[in-house]
């Protein structure tokens, strides 16, 4: 990917293009030019990507060089330098079609963390050239190969022999040959699905490539899984680089991913082992992640203890309110509490696989066992998960189990609905008329029936079109209204039947419903 940086002042050209860390962020080269003549004569002999621009510079400015590149149909992502921070240049530049500005003077970080996001909206872009695509299939297509020995490899269904015939089409280290690996696994999910998994895969293996190429080493990736990448580092000339180095460049891979692409990450590094003997590390670093539970980010090392012994005393003492609560559609407040149960243990050091796995066995058996006071069937309701991984992934993390928590108890809430919505309104309805003479407040209504009255609230109103509140007054006032019209009862004895010490208030309400006050209603 080429870029192009035009700035009337020498000394910033210089100080960009020998600041920034291009080939981290996958610029493969960088052309300069002084002024906008200078970078239309580029603009015309290259294909430029990114145009890293000033806007104010003599003769013709940057917008006007932006305006020029887009009335020539050139394809290329721009971003703007000002000394300026008035709006009105911001406004400008994004009228004109740029990318994004950096107000000068900006650290290099800055600059290269901006870059590094052009560089993903350029790639983005391209994926949707067919041309592109295709040199794109060809250049990654030894990567692509070299991924799917290292699955075989990790698989165990390769041979000696089979490996060392693929080394004559691509370059592989040696099957004898010392080389390290480490499993990255990255834990803002969110952040995941805005990268997608072929910039994740570039990104990542962009970086570790750039960082090791100083001690003579070459990268292969191979996806493990949805948030994990395993990757060899190994000697291009068979040389092994000492494990200091290995750590150290991780540290480096790190810092790079959580600053130019807002990453968080967490790593299990293995030791030197023979080719032949990766698939034992690469198991024990799987081992190693699921252990870590909790997701903590930073460089774990095989051999070391850091999530501590497996083994964690489970005591489990709120099922029975959780159950209670689930009995009166409190799932919101069950919801909560086992979030703040499941992040105390996790706090004190007391969640583990094992933990999570017999909490997963109570989840279910307390979530089934109220299913069935509904009458509802608890098998037909498991079936409903959508996403298999969120169930099988509630057992190796806390974030995965507070994703199956909250699967579970929105399916929960929506077969509850489904059998006893029917009757709620006429409940409601029926204990409202009941207690006609009382100051009845929503609460009150939503203990009567044994709801939450948040939730109370939201089907009363999906069922009748009006709020609960508004129910009640509307009663309150139809019956006073046959009252007044029916019996000689002073209006305020009609008040206090219908629940209103206030006689004001109920006047006011009279009105509000009826459109008449209640003097008037009785003339």
């Amino acid at each position: 990917m080429n870029l192009l940086i035009v700035d009337d002042q020498t000394s910033v050209v210089n100080g960009i293009a020998q600041g920034i860390s291009w080939n981290l962020i996958g610029i493969t080269k960088v052309f300069t030019a002084f002024n906008a003549f200078e970078a239309k004569a580029v603009l015309k002999e290259q294909r430029i990507d990114i145009m890293l621009c000033d806007i104010e510079m003599p003769i013709e400015n940057g917008i006007k060089l932006l305006q020029w590149v887009r009335q020539e149909n050139i394809d290329l992502e721009c971003i703007f330098l000002t000394a300026h921070a008035e709006f009105e240049y911001a406004k400008e530049a994004v009228r004109a079609g740029g990318y994004d500005y950096i107000l000068q003077p900006a650290p290099y970080e800055e600059v290269q963390k901006v870059i590094a996001s052009a560089v993903i909206k350029v790639l983005e872009k391209n994926s949707h050239n067919k041309a592109y695509s295709l040199y794109k299939a060809m250049l990654e297509r030894k990567d692509a190969l070299k991924g799917t020995i290292l699955r075989d490899i990790v698989k165990g269904s390769i041979t000696q022999k089979l490996y060392e015939k693929y080394g004559d089409i691509v370059t592989l280290p040696k099957w004898s040959q010392s080389c390290y690996s480490f499993l990255v696994q990255f834990n803002a999910e969110d952040k995941l699905q805005q990268f997608g998994d072929e910039l994740l895969q570039f990104i990542i293996t962009n970086i570790s490539r750039e960082l090791f190429a100083s001690y003579e080493q070459d990268v292969i990736l191979y996806p493990a899984s949805e948030t994990s990448y395993f990757i060899l580092v190994y000697g291009v000339k068979g040389y092994c680089m000492d494990y200091e180095g290995f750590i150290r460049q991780l540290t480096l891979i790190d810092k790079n991913l959580s600053a130019f692409y807002d990453l968080h990450t967490a790593y299990y590094a293995s030791k030197a082992v023979s080719t032949s003997d990766i698939k034992e590390s690469y198991q024990s670093l799987i081992a190693m992640k699921e252990k870590n539970v909790i997701s903590k980010e930073g460089i774990f090392q095989e051999g070391h203890s850091e999530f501590g012994e497996e083994k964690k005393e489970y005591h489990l003492t709120s099922l029975k309110r959780w159950k209670q609560y689930l009995s009166s559609n409190l799932v919101d407040t069950v919801r909560e509490e086992i979030k703040e149960y499941l992040n105390n243990l996790a706090k004190h050091g007391q969640l583990s696989q094992d933990v999570l796995y017999h909490f997963h066995i109570d989840l279910i058996r307390m979530v089934c066992d109220s299913l069935e006071e509904y009458k509802v069937q608890p098998h037909e309701v498991i079936k409903q998960i959508r996403n298999l991984n969120v169930y099988q992934d509630s057992v190796h993390s806390l974030n995965g189990m507070l994703r199956f928590v909250n699967e579970i108890m929105n399916l929960f809430m929506d077969n509850i609905d489904k059998e006893a919505d029917l009757n709620i309104t006429d409940r409601v309805k029926e204990y409202i008329h009941d207690n006609i003479g009382k100051d009845l407040k929503r609460t009150d209504v939503a203990l009567a029936v044994h709801l939450n009255p948040d939730y109370l609230t939201r089907i009363f109103k999906r069922d009748t079109g009006i709020t609960l509140g508004e129910y009640i007054i509307c009663e309150k006032m139809n019956v006073a209204r046959n009252l007044i019209k029916t019996t000689a009862l002073p209006i305020k004895f009609v008040a206090s039947r219908v629940g209103y010490d206030n006689f004001s208030h109920f006047s006011h309400s009279y009105k509000k419903v009826h459109g008449i006050s209640p003097s008037e209603e009785r003339k």
